[in-house]
């Protein structure tokens, strides 16, 4: 847990772009189909990275795991829409992501988004 509980402050990363590190990733996840689908979904996400549940509650800024700014600078839009796999709050818009990127876990709920011009970095 994060704060007490009713106060939200955690973000859950669902799906990433891989860029680096490919091989290293499906080695964890030797049966991945394709690329898509090697991270496009958080359990997918930690096992292509090795992260495993001792990394629960623990600071990402700390020196054990690192993330890095993106390495060009792109426009892109961001798509929003309702939250997957939820008992309850389902219904807030809590799911942002990059339109139309091949990367992101596909769901019926992309078809209801909404769209957010962003001028970002992407690769």
């Amino acid at each position: 847990m994060t704060e007490e509980e009713g106060k939200g402050c955690a973000v859950l990363i669902r799906a990433l772009e891989p860029i680096d590190g490919i091989e290293y990733m499906k080695e964890n996840r030797e049966k991945v189909k394709n690329i898509y689908e090697l991270t496009n979904g958080p359990s997918k996400l930690c096992l292509a990275f090795d992260i495993e549940s001792e990394m629960n509650d623990k600071d990402i800024t700390g020196s054990s795991f690192f993330i890095s700014n993106p390495l060009m600078e792109n426009k892109f839009e961001i798509a929003v829409s309702k939250r997957i796999g939820l008992n309850i709050g389902e219904e807030f818009m809590y799911r942002f992501f990059i339109k139309n990127n091949p990367f992101v876990t596909k769901h019926k709920f992309n078809k209801e988004i909404i769209y957010i011009k962003i001028t970002g970095k992407h690769k």
